[in-house]
């Protein structure tokens, strides 16, 4: 990929992810029709790089085509990072296997992130210990997020301690 392609993606990328946000904000829905836009050019970009081996677009692909619902093929790029040692890819791995309520598999890939100190991984991997119904491990994992400062773990522990019956 040459340094232009990359700094186009990178450009495509940070209009993703600006768009995420004003759609989470609702401040878009003057102009919904940049954001697809901007999704769609982040996609492209994120494919070619994708498929010239970069293995974070590989994951960040898979993020977009999970929100796109194109959920086979983001778990096909998913697993390809996963397969290259991508914490952030193991987390996402991790999401779509809960989504499907696979939560004992999901939790094998959370835990995996975790271990390899992806930001949001405790977090994830304490959700699915609690939709598991194994509390005590699910605290631990949560008490954890919480000294990293994931700002819904708060009340996580508390459904957990609810869940033990505390």
């Amino acid at each position: 990929m040459t340094p232009g392609n990359w700094l186009k993606m990178c450009r495509a990328s940070t209009h993703y992810w600006i768009g995420r946000k004003l759609r989470v904000l609702g401040a878009a829905s003057g102009k919904p029709r940049d954001i697809e836009d901007a999704d769609r050019a982040a996609e492209r970009w994120y494919r070619k790089a994708a498929e010239a081996g970069h293995v974070c677009a590989m994951q960040s692909l898979g993020y977009v085509l999970l929100h796109r619902g194109a959920v086979e093929e983001a778990e096909t790029w998913t697993r390809r990072a996963v397969s290259k040692g991508n914490p952030a890819a193991m987390n996402l791995l991790g999401k779509i296997l809960a989504e499907r309520d696979d939560h004992e598999a999901a939790a094998v890939w959370f835990k995996r992130a975790a271990d390899l100190e992806e930001l949001h991984a405790p977090f994830n991997l304490a959700v699915s210990l609690y939709e598991q119904q194994r509390y005590a491990d699910a605290e631990t994992w949560c008490r954890r997020a919480i000294r990293q400062g994931d700002p819904d773990a708060e009340d996580l522990l508390g459904a957990i301690h609810r869940g033990m019956n505390r």
